[in-house]
């Protein structure tokens, strides 16, 4: 016969599941949070200025003599930073070799610019002492968006996930678990934006709310501007909108 049925094969253009792509993603999403907690750390112990030259610290790669005191958070969350680096570098270089979703390789890149931008701004905020405020606010933003898209990369990479997409589309109520390889037909269809993965507008203004909330006092914004001087500007502006009830 010319034309012959095509048989079903576990290596599909969709891809199937990698343990190895999701352990990747997996280890480096949970350095990713301890790096969170370890900055969380940093400006609770306003330890930022601890350490004043960058990328070496006091010119050296290790300061054994300065490890005391800040000095110790603000090395250790540079290590981890350092950490979470090499470990999205070997992610991308996982999912280049491995991943045949472009949509998923993208994202991988996209994480990747994030972490160096990440360490760029870090190293500005030590060098330029006068803009550390405005830098730190970004910093703090683009980790916990940085820590998002590792977070959707596990999801994606997950088992779970191509269990998912198999019983959407081939309509099997019960999805396989039993076979590491198991194969996701239709999967260019079934991408990022099926995921609804993304911030909503509310989810951005928490996001720069918190991470404002420690690094912003109110004389930032104005010479003069203090808690009295707040509590005096709203009661003005109080008798001022009662004073004009009353003409009304």
């Amino acid at each position: 016969m010319i034309f012959q049925p095509v048989e079903k094969t576990a290596v599909t253009p969709g891809g199937a599941y990698s343990p190895r792509r999701y352990r990747f993603s997996l280890v480096t999403a949970v350095a990713t949070f301890i790096l969170i907690i370890a900055g969380g750390l940093v400006t609770s112990q306003q330890a930022g200025d601890s350490v004043p030259d960058w990328p070496l610290n006091f010119g050296r790669i290790v300061p054994w003599e300065q490890l005391v005191g800040n000095v110790r958070f603000e090395y250790g969350h540079r290590v981890i930073a350092a950490t979470v680096g090499l470990l999205t570098i070997l992610l991308n270089i996982v999912l280049w070799r491995d991943e045949p979703r472009r949509w998923v390789r993208q994202l991988g890149l996209l994480a990747l610019i994030a972490v160096v931008l990440q360490g760029l701004l870090g190293g500005v905020r030590v060098l330029l002492l006068e803009y550390r405020v405005p830098v730190a606010i970004i910093h703090a933003c683009l980790a916990q968006t940085f820590f998002s898209l590792i977070v959707g990369l596990t999801v994606f990479t997950s088992r779970a996930w191509f269990e998912m997409a198999n019983a959407l589309f081939e309509g099997n109520p019960k999805p396989m678990r039993g076979n590491p390889k198991h194969e996701i037909r239709n999967s260019k269809r079934f991408g990022f934006r099926d995921s609804d993965f993304g911030f909503s507008p509310a989810g951005v203004s928490q996001v720069i709310s918190s991470a404002s909330h420690k690094r912003i006092e109110p004389s930032a914004w104005t010479g003069r501007w203090n808690r009295a001087d707040q509590a005096t500007s709203w009661s003005n502006c109080f008798d001022r909108n009662v004073a004009r009830g009353r003409a009304g």
